[in-house]
C-alpha cells in the first residue's frame, strides 16, 4: 500500500517539475549559443577534469552517501533485525529486535525532529564555508557512529532494556550528522563544475557516491557482519557492530581527502566559473591516489561483495567485471577524442 500510495506523490513531482524553468544562467548561455556541444568529452576529456570529479567523489560524495544510509536506512535494518546469528565458535550476535513498527516510527519521528537542520547548515554553509561544515560531519559520523550503536542495542529488546524514545534521540544524532554532510552538498557541486558542463559533471561523482557507497551500504554492512560471525577475533569490535566499519572507514576517508584536496567552493562566483573555467594540470601524486582508492574499491567489491550476489542463472561478478572495463575504456576513449579534437575556449563573461 505504500508503494501505491506513491502513486500520488510521483504525481505531484510530476506537475512541479513541469512547471519548473531553465536557470537564468543556463538561459541566457542557451540564448548565447555559449552551451557545450560535447559536455562528456569536455567533462571527463582530461585527467585534470577526471582528478577533479574523483576529488569531488572521494573528498565529500562518497562520505555524504554513507553517513546518509547509515544514519536513515541501515540503521532501520539495524534495529528491527530479530534473527539470532550464531557465529563459527557458537557466538550467538542478535541485532535490535525492534518492532517494525516500532522501528518505523523511531526512525520517521528521528528525521523529524532532524529536517530542520537541512537548512540550518546549508545556511551555515552560506556564512562559514561548505567545507567546514561537510567535513565536520564526516570526522564525527567516523569517530562517534560505532559508540552510538553500541547505546542503541543497550536501549532494545534483544539489549534488555527497550526504551524507544532514548532510540529516538539517538538516531536523530545520527541523522543530525546526515544534515550536516547533506546540508552542503548541493551548494557544494553546483559550484564545483562550469556551468557549461555542470549537469554532466555533478552526475558521475553524486550519483556514484550515492547509488555504490550508499546503496550498497546494506549490502556490504551484511557482508562484513557474516565475516565478523565466521572469523571470531579477525575484527576488532563486537560482530554486531561490524558492518558498520565500511561506512565509519568511508567518512573518515572522505574527511583526510576532503581536508587535503576539497576546495572551498563558498566564494565561486557561478558566471565566472561557467565563462572561465580552471585548466589546472593534473597533479600526478594526487591523481595516482585518487585512481587507487578507486581501483581499491572495485577489487574490494570484485573479491567481497558481488560473489554474493551470483545466482545461478547470472554471474554478477563477471557483470560487474565486465562492466568495469567499459567503463575504463570509455574513460580512455574520452580523453583520445578530447585531445584530438581543437580546444574549445568558452566566451568571456559578459
Amino acid at each position: 500500500m505504500p508503494f501505491l500510495a506513491s502513486i500520488v506523490l510521483v504525481g505531484i513531482s510530476l506537475y512541479i517539475r513541469l512547471r519548473l524553468q531553465e536557470s537564468p544562467l543556463f538561459a541566457s548561455m542557451k540564448a548565447a549559443g555559449r552551451t557545450s556541444t560535447a559536455p562528456i568529452a569536455e567533462s571527463f576529456g582530461s585527467w585534470s577534469k577526471w582528478q577533479t570529479v574523483l576529488t569531488v567523489l572521494w573528498g565529500a560524495a562518497a562520505g555524504q552517501a554513507v553517513v546518509w544510509y547509515c544514519g536513515q536506512f541501515y540503521t532501520l535494518f539495524w534495529l528491527q533485525n530479530s534473527n539470532q546469528e550464531v557465529g563459527a565458535d557458537g557466538t550467538i550476535a542478535n541485532l535490535g529486535n525492534v518492532p517494525a513498527i516500532d522501528a518505523n516510527i523511531i526512525i520517521a519521528v528521528a528525521l523529524l525532529l532532524a529536517t530542520p537542520f537541512f537548512i540550518v547548515f546549508g545556511a551555515l554553509s552560506d556564512r562559514i564555508g561548505r567545507k567546514p561544515v561537510m567535513m565536520a560531519g564526516n570526522l564525527i559520523a567516523a569517530v562517534t557512529t560505532i559508540p552510538i550503536f553500541s547505546l542503541m542495542w543497550g536501549f532494545t529488546p534483544a539489549g534488555g532494556n527497550y526504551q524507544p524514545v532514548v532510540l529516538v534521540l539517538l538516531v536523530f544524532v545520527l541523522v543530525f550528522y546526515v544534515t550536516m554532510v547533506y546540508g552542503p552538498i548541493a551548494a557544494f557541486l553546483v559550484e564545483s563544475f562550469p556551468a557549461r558542463v555542470r549537469y554532466t559533471s555533478v552526475s558521475l561523482p553524486y550519483h556514484v557516491g550515492n547509488g555504490y557507497f550508499g546503496g550498497f551500504l546494506p549490502l556490504i554492512a551484511g557482508v562484513v557482519f557474516a565475516a565478523a560471525l565466521q572469523n571470531p577475533g579477525a575484527f576488532p569490535i563486537d560482530p554486531r557492530y561490524a558492518g558498520l566499519l565500511y561506512p565509519t572507514a568511508v567518512a573518515a576517508i572522505s574527511f583526510v581527502v576532503g581536508m587535503w584536496l576539497v576546495p572551498e567552493t563558498r566564494q565561486n562566483p557561478i558566471a565566472a566559473v561557467a565563462h572561465e573555467p580552471t585548466q589546472r594540470r593534473a597533479n600526478p601524486v594526487v591523481l595516482t591516489v585518487l585512481i587507487g582508492l578507486t581501483l581499491l574499491a572495485l577489487v574490494l567489491a570484485d573479491r567481497y561483495i558481488t560473489p554474493a550476489l551470483n545466482r545461478p542463472e547470472f554471474n554478477v561478478q563477471w557483470f560487474f567485471r565486465i562492466l568495469a572495463l567499459a567503463i575504463v575504456v570509455a574513460v580512455l576513449l574520452s580523453i583520445l577524442i578530447r585531445r584530438a579534437q581543437p580546444e574549445v575556449r568558452p566566451h568571456p563573461a559578459d
